[in-house]
């Protein structure tokens, strides 16, 4: 039986057994890994991939907000999807380290490795691997100074592809309020650190 908040999905021995005698079987079996497995047609992907971008104008300089969002160490204590982030290893002479992160929402828990490449006070790009539930999952962020002193404009931008028609449209509504959450949240990491406010510049999706 596989649980998802107001979904319960019984699977049958038919499904579950290494061979298949009868044409439900099979059938239930090709029904279920269509639609967990995220198989794809000759390696092409099942599902869209979607980008979503939104600019905020932060009150804090570059160094400030830069140095909040490139600590992805610290994600678990303020990401609200975010349950645990680890540093795997770092190579700081090609500005490049991996982290494991785990993800989630209800019942639905993904881990995955974030492969990250930055240059400093200008950009941060992570980028999923070894994940059953991506084909794609890329967030980049880009920093430059605001119009006025000692502030910032950050622009974000996250692409996303679900391997399984299944999972694309369990957490779509997850994800298509994840920027948001992300943002505010970086938001209220830098009013805990730095204080201040952050004004909102533009929106775009």
């Amino acid at each position: 039986m596989i649980r998802f908040p107001n979904l319960i999905i019984t699977t049958t021995k038919s499904i579950l057994k290494s061979g298949c005698n009868n044409n439900i079987g099979c059938g239930n079996r090709y029904f279920f890994n269509k639609l967990f497995g995220g198989d794809a047609v000759d390696n092409q992907p099942t599902t869209k991939a979607v980008t979503k971008e939104m600019t905020k104008e932060l009150k804090y300089p570059v160094n400030q907000v830069y140095s909040v969002i490139i600590k992805v160490e610290d994600y678990k204590d303020f990401l609200p999807f975010c349950l645990n982030s680890t540093i795997l290893k770092r190579n700081k002479d090609k500005n490049y380290f991996e982290a494991e992160l785990e993800v989630g929402q209800g019942a639905v828990k993904e881990s995955y490795i974030s492969k990250v490449v930055y240059k400093e006070n200008e950009i941060i790009e992570s980028t999923a691997t070894d994940t059953p539930l991506f084909h794609k999952l890329i967030n980049t962020w880009r920093f430059k100074q605001g119009e006025t002193p000692n502030t910032t404009i950050a622009n974000c931008k996250l692409t996303y592809q679900f391997k399984s028609p299944f999972y694309a449209t369990l957490m779509e509504n997850f994800f298509a309020s994840s920027l948001d959450v992300m943002i505010n949240s970086f938001d209220k990491r830098c009013d805990e650190l730095y204080g201040g406010s952050v004004s909102d510049l533009s929106k775009k999706k």
